[in-house]
């Protein structure tokens, strides 16, 4: 929770948590919610959209627990819901080179600007396998970036001359 409070979530909740009484408290303190983001699916977005307020948005992007959105006639119909769906992979077949790299350099700036977090590890090129087994690993917070620009180690070791490097001697014991 401490982990999106400091991404600038003001109010923070487990799944579980939601339709208790003390939620119910929360949300009637707060001013109406008009967007949810789910990355999850499933009954937690029914929840997730009880809690909305009318002519709200859910947009999905991810679906981790692998179960279909399920929302009830009167979620959709009465509230006047709006359901979207944004998958990356597909934007990024849809949009011009020119709009992707607006994209990329709107998001660099909201980085540079402290407006939005992106939690990384940056690895040289050739720790390649390294940063491979890394990317690999399960519920990882960080990306894995790979700097192409990396220094050439080969060129700084041409540049040693003899006396640049040092003879190491075990003590005897």
């Amino acid at each position: 929770m401490s982990l999106l409070h400091n991404f600038g979530g003001d109010v923070n909740i487990t799944d579980d948590y939601l339709n208790t009484p003390g939620f119910h408290e929360i949300l009637a303190e707060l001013p109406p919610i008009k967007l949810a983001f789910n990355a999850v699916g499933g009954k937690t977005v029914t929840d997730m959209a009880r809690s909305l307020s009318p002519g709200a948005t859910v947009v999905t992007y991810g679906g981790m627990s692998k179960r279909p959105i399920s929302l009830p006639f009167e979620l959709l119909n009465y509230k006047n819901l709006t359901l979207k769906g944004f998958w990356i992979s597909q934007w990024h077949l849809t949009h011009s080179e020119v709009e992707r790299t607006a994209m990329i350099e709107d998001l660099a700036s909201m980085i540079r600007g402290k407006q939005l977090s992106f939690l990384y590890e940056l690895h040289d090129f050739d720790d390649f396998h390294y940063a491979l087994a890394k990317s690999q690993e399960p519920f990882r917070l960080r990306k894995v970036v790979l700097n192409m620009d990396y220094p050439d180690r080969m060129k700084e070791h041409d540049k040693l001359t003899a006396e640049d490097y040092k003879i190491f001697e075990a003590p005897l014991y």
